[in-house]
């Protein structure tokens, strides 16, 4: 067979003009085909390659096909761009979807996502053992192999309790995890919290330390939210109180920084930490937090700033381990009202996606309260500037429209909890944009792309309450699916 195809792809390269055609596994050619190829045993292997590779071919001619395996499905370039050999749309390409394999009431798998390379994580903040009680919390390991997510292995904290709700927040960068446990306690410190990092060790993932905040209190929910970028980690503690000058200020929040640091015995040290001292109280700074250790820069979310119209802080690391120098930004919408801007967030190279999921929202013409908006950002020459319109059709009230955000340009997901899908109240959807521009003058756009929902029949799963990006893969998910076990979706977007 070995010769018999050489020979073939030897008269195919060499060519002639009689063009003649080539058979294998026939004695001779259909006279309508250049190659004939039959069997009744085997079948044709053409190149696979992942989204990025193809994406990353140097030469493309018209024609050209492949096997994308994270899509898994054969791509064909057009002369101008890739096309899905499917029918109908590529957007329409469904996700695979994972739930718990063990179903536990309450466990709220899908509370928090992340995703990177070929490993994801999905906490479960309530997860807990065979006669066990209480929200102990838990991380399921899922590794993408030959295109398909696969659960490989559940991550709990070595010193777990009931209550400390261990994966209430997660972030994979590279082969390091940090989950936050927001109700841990410390001696002395109820709800303080704390923040575990793991590390990729051969297939498994193994526990390399627990961090706790250097000033820590009661109620501090330290690890309510985390962000893992390179070397960098950044934890968020909404809950803590801003004491400096009387009187005390409840939930003013802070920010932690993090660096990891090989030459030192505590391996991650803390480099940085910041409490909110602009507000009156309830700010809670760090309710969500991002971080880009390339641009060297992080954002953390404050949604009851302002009464609870809500605000972001853009920090700049200028020096190790200075973070200092801190930009603002407010809602940009007046009249918007108690919006809550900054609920979630994500930084991604020179953009940040910010989430006011009870924004007041126009549409018609008319301004719909609590519906929620998407902000999105763009760095042109220092200045953080909005950078086109994120649409919001068919909003209603209660949506939560930006519940939860990822930005990867030039895609951007949003998380709506709270939207309506087929007639189920609350149900829950996640939205894609993809960067574009639109208008006489091509201003800059956020292009609808697809919707994508946890594919039931059931109200009130949240579903889009969390949502990561990497790369082209989305992963997405509601942890109020089936009395809250939850469910997750996995889908390649590019």
């Amino acid at each position: 067979m070995k010769s018999v195809l050489s020979s073939a792809l030897l008269l195919l390269c060499l060519g002639s003009s009689a063009q003649q055609a080539v058979s294998i596994g026939s004695t001779s050619a259909d006279p309508a085909a250049i190659l004939d190829i039959q069997s009744t045993q085997k079948g044709l292997l053409i190149p696979r390659l992942t989204s990025a590779q193809r994406n990353a071919m140097p030469n493309k001619a018209a024609g050209l096909l492949v096997y994308d395996t994270d899509k898994l499905t054969l791509m064909m370039y057009n002369g101008a761009a890739w096309t899905a050999l499917i029918f109908g749309d590529p957007a329409s390409l469904p996700p695979s979807y994972a739930e718990p394999p063990t179903q536990i009431f309450g466990q709220g798998y899908g509370c928090s996502v992340s995703v990177w390379g070929n490993w994801a994580a999905v906490g479960a903040f309530g997860h807990r053992e065979q006669f066990e009680s209480g929200d102990y919390g838990a991380v399921y390991m899922y590794e993408r192999i030959s295109g398909v997510w696969q659960f490989r292995q559940l991550i709990k904290a070595s010193d777990r309790v009931s209550g400390d709700r261990f994966g209430t927040s997660v972030s994979l960068s590279g082969q390091a995890l940090l989950v936050g446990a927001s109700l841990a306690d410390l001696p002395g410190k109820p709800d303080a919290g704390k923040a575990y990092i793991f590390r990729l060790s051969g297939q498994s993932w193994m526990q390399e330390k627990v961090l706790t905040a250097s000033n820590s209190a009661a109620e501090d929910y330290f690890g309510t939210s985390v962000a893992l970028s390179g070397g960098l980690g950044v934890v968020g503690a909404p809950g803590k109180e801003y004491v400096n000058q009387p009187p005390t200020r409840n939930n003013e929040g802070a920010i932690y920084v993090y660096r990891y640091a090989d030459f030192v015995p505590e391996l991650w040290v803390e480099d940085y930490r910041d409490t909110w001292d602009q507000g009156q109280g309830e700010s809670r700074y760090g309710t969500s937090v991002s971080i880009d250790s390339t641009m060297g820069m992080l954002v953390a979310g404050v949604p009851g700033a302002n009464a609870s119209q809500g605000a972001i802080a853009i920090k700049y690391r200028q020096s190790n381990p200075e973070w200092a120098l801190t930009l603002y930004r407010t809602p940009p919408v007046p009249g918007a009202g108690a919006g809550r801007f900054g609920s979630s967030v994500s930084i991604r190279g020179l953009y940040i996606a910010v989430g006011s999921p009870f924004e007041a929202a126009s549409i018609n013409g008319n301004l719909v309260q609590g519906t929620g908006r998407t902000h999105v950002y763009k760095n042109e020459f220092g200045n953080w500037n909005l950078y086109g319109d994120v649409p919001t059709p068919a909003a209603q009230a209660g949506d939560q429209i930006g519940a939860s955000v990822a930005i990867f340009p030039p895609f951007l997901v949003v998380g709506m909890p709270g939207r309506t899908v087929n007639g189920l109240s609350s149900q829950g959807q996640t939205t894609v944009y993809r960067l574009g521009t639109s208008g006489p003058f091509n201003s800059p756009a956020w292009i609808f792309d697809r919707n994508i929902t946890d594919g039931t029949n059931t109200a009130n799963n949240l579903f889009g309450s969390a949502s990561a990006l990497h790369n082209g893969n989305l992963l997405t998910g509601g942890s109020f699916f089936q009395s809250g076990n939850g469910k997750v979706a996995f889908i390649n977007i590019e």
